[in-house]
This record gives structure tokens, sequence and C-alpha cells, in this order.
């Protein structure tokens, strides 16, 4: 019933023929593990429990790595070179060379421990998880390989403790700010007055700018919707010292005419010269959320500021609420 062919110096292909069925077929890249599978698809066969999974099992992780980046994230994703990059490396890694139908919990488990040896934290570990749970989600669904099984949810995924309490002094400000240009002076300072993220500022246009309700909207956030945040007289003084001393109006009208590139080059020689360590622009962020945290902002007023969606995120600055919810009920008792 199943012939072995070979196709190219590596590559053994499999036919199996049966009367009023469609010919199943699938390639290996060895003899042995060709006749392996012929003669366990032949015994399911007889028994009635093969389930032929189509193109699912002659489409490699890797073929489908790349459709996955040329067909979602490079069209889908505003930021896609972090994606790009994990997508590469994960299609250099030896599950990769597997057909997708073949991919089992159990690999991706080796894979996970893999990753963990080569100094990957639990975070970025899940990340790379999460790209391959979409991928199989997106082959299941538009693909056409509707039987697919996605193997990222047969496993646990690493537990994440490496959440960041790294807080910025201000007399390590004072330094970081001293090393900074006025551009990326600005920048750090309007960081940490609105909490906005780094791709945020970037985006940010003048047009989005309004100082009559002293708000700037930032359209298209991390979670794809577009949000208002609040300015504060800091904030907005920033924003009029750029407009009166900016002589050069950038094509994008951008407020401040940069890129995320230019931004992590620029903050990293600074907090190198500054002899600051263990310190990334995203900690700028925790950073104005923390500060306002202090000055007696609730959670609500907060997640207004932050845009968290989920309050939970926020519970890591509820320790600095306390005594200020206790401040209050003094004076409502007084």
């Amino acid at each position: 019933m199943a012939s072995i062919t070979k196709r190219g110096p590596y590559q053994y292909r499999v036919l199996i023929r049966i009367k009023g069925q469609p010919t199943i077929s699938k390639t290996f890249l060895t003899r042995e593990q060709a006749k392996k599978w012929a003669i366990e698809t032949e015994n399911k066969i007889r028994a009635g429990v093969f389930k032929w999974q189509g193109e699912a099992q002659n489409t490699t992780l890797e073929e489908a790595l790349e459709r996955f980046k040329n067909e979602y994230v490079m069209v889908y994703l505003k930021s896609p070179e972090a994606e790009i990059y994990r997508i590469n490396c994960l299609k250099k890694k030896k599950i990769a060379k597997m057909f997708l139908a073949n991919v089992k919990g159990k690999d991706i488990s080796s894979l996970v421990r893999e990753m963990q040896q080569e100094g990957k934290k639990n975070s970025t570990v899940n990340r790379y998880l999460a790209i391959l749970s979409r991928l199989y989600e997106i082959a299941k669904k538009e693909w056409g390989m509707e039987d697919l099984t996605n193997p990222v949810k047969k496993i646990i995924k690493p537990k994440e403790r490496n959440q960041r309490d790294r807080r910025l002094s201000k007399e390590e400000e004072t330094r970081l700010l001293q090393e900074c240009s006025p551009k990326m002076k600005n920048i750090i300072l309007f960081a940490l007055e609105t909490a906005m993220r780094q791709g945020e500022i970037v985006n940010l246009k003048w047009k989005d700018v309004d100082y009559k309700r002293k708000i700037v909207l930032v359209r298209n956030a991390k979670n794809g919707e577009d949000r208002y945040v609040p300015l504060s007289p800091k904030a907005i003084e920033i924003l009029l010292n750029i407009k009166r001393n900016n002589k050069v109006i950038h094509i994008d009208n951008s407020v401040f005419g940069t890129t995320t590139r230019a931004i992590k080059q620029a903050f990293a020689r600074a907090k190198k010269r500054a002899g600051i360590e263990d310190l990334r622009f995203h900690d700028l962020r925790h950073e104005a959320i923390s500060r306002w945290a202090e000055r007696g902002m609730d959670i609500l007023e907060l997640s207004q500021i932050s845009g968290h969606k989920d309050l939970k995120m926020l519970k890591r600055y509820a320790h600095l609420i306390p005594q200020k919810i206790a401040a209050k009920m003094e004076k409502i008792q007084n």
C-alpha cells in the first residue's frame, strides 16, 4: 500500500494509495523516518483510527513561521521588529524542521528548557511561546488546517517572577539629565510626567495635543485603542518650550521628531556617562506612575494616566497609597 521514493539527497517521500480515498503523502529527511511513519500509518488505517491532516503534515514549522511573519506580523503589528527577531531565532531551532502536525507538547517543553538553558528569562520564553500559539491558531482558522492541534496549549507555561521594581532616585535623575541633549532631556521629563510608553512618545503628533483640555490623544495604543492622557502643568510647559524653541517642522508633524532606536541609543549613552546601572527607558513609566501614586492619586486615576485596563496591573503601586488614604480618612472624619 505504501511506497517510498527518494527526492533529492536528503528527502524521502511516502505515498499511500487507498482505493476511493485521496492519496496520502509525506516527506521525511531520512528513509528510516519515512519507513516508520508508513508502517504506523498503515496500521492506523487498518484500525480505522487514522486522521489525515493534509497540509499540516506537509508544512514545516519553519515554513509556517515565514508565512506567519509575512502575512501577519509585518501586516498587522505597528512595530514588528522584535517579533521578526524572535521568529528568526525560532527558525534556527531543531523544532523548526518538524512538520506542524507532528509537533507535540513534549517538543514545546523541550524548546522551553533549551531557551531557559540559554539564559532567557521566563517572560522572554513566554513571548516566544505566544508567537507559536498564535501561529497555530491562525493556521487552524485561516490557513485551512482545521484539525491542527495547538501544542502550546498542552504545556504549563513558565511562571514569570522577574517583575521589575526599579525606582529612579532624584539624584540619579539629576545625573542622567545632565548627560542628555536638550531633546533627550525633554523626552525623559515628559515620560516622567505622563507615564507614556516610548513608542507613544515617538508617535505623538502636534495635532493630538489639546492645551485647552490639557490632554494628549494617544492613537492606537498598546491595546489597539485610542486613549487620552492628562497633562500636568510641567508636561504642558515641556511641550510649549519645544514649540517655542523648535525651528524645524518635522514632515510627519511629530512633537519630538525622533525614533525608538534613536531614543534607545541616546538613553544608553547618557546612562553610561551618568554611571547609572540597571535602568531601562520603560522604568520611567513605572517611576511616573509611582510618583503620581505618592502624590495621592487613587487606582482609578492612575489607570487614566497609564492606560491600564486591568487594574490588577496597577497593584504593584498599591503599597504607595494606603498612607494617602489614611490621611484622606482623617480629613473626612475631622
